[in-house]
């Protein structure tokens, strides 16, 4: 979407800018090797699992970890509500600042997301980015998205050498 088309949404709705939340998070992520995967999944989700109830929130987190072999923190930075994956929006939406969400297994091993805040904001990204997550809800997107598939492959020159 140009800013223009947002500016004719945010028109349409009455001129207010939409809002959303902005999330600090921070990653715990208890690494698992694959050849290692079936022997040591259990253990590790048992030592996330216990890590995550003393969770004390992102200040912390890094003292907690010091001692633990093949642990990680990642600071994720700001995002927004409509940026989460969505295998993990729901239990960061759910999470207070401060707690963490429960363990998930992932292909990098046993992790969980700490919500260090949360808080409402509301400026131009934010604007673009809820009117285009209900423009793709709105089939917009998908029309867009088809009709610039079909350009390509109308235009699209298969050169064999």
């Amino acid at each position: 979407m140009s800013e223009q088309d947002v500016v004719q949404r945010m028109l349409q709705k009455g001129g207010a800018k939409p809002s959303a939340t902005e999330y600090m998070l921070q990653q715990v992520i208890f690494v698992v090797p694959a050849a290692e995967r079936k022997s040591l999944l259990g253990k590790r989700k048992r030592e996330a699992e216990a890590l995550r109830q003393r969770y004390a929130g992102c200040a912390q987190a890094r003292e907690f970890v010091k001692g633990l072999v093949d642990v990680t923190v990642r600071d994720l930075g700001r995002v927004l509500a409509p940026e989460l994956p969505p295998e993990w929006a729901d239990s960061i939406k759910n999470a207070q600042p401060g707690d963490a969400t429960k363990v998930r297994e992932t292909d990098r091993g046993v992790e969980f997301i700490g919500v260090c805040s949360a808080r409402e904001v509301s400026d131009d990204r934010v604007a673009q980015m809820v009117l285009q997550g209900e423009a793709a809800k709105g089939g917009e997107a998908d029309d867009v998205e088809r009709k610039y598939t079909e350009e390509l492959r109308a235009k699209a020159r298969i050169v064999r050498r």
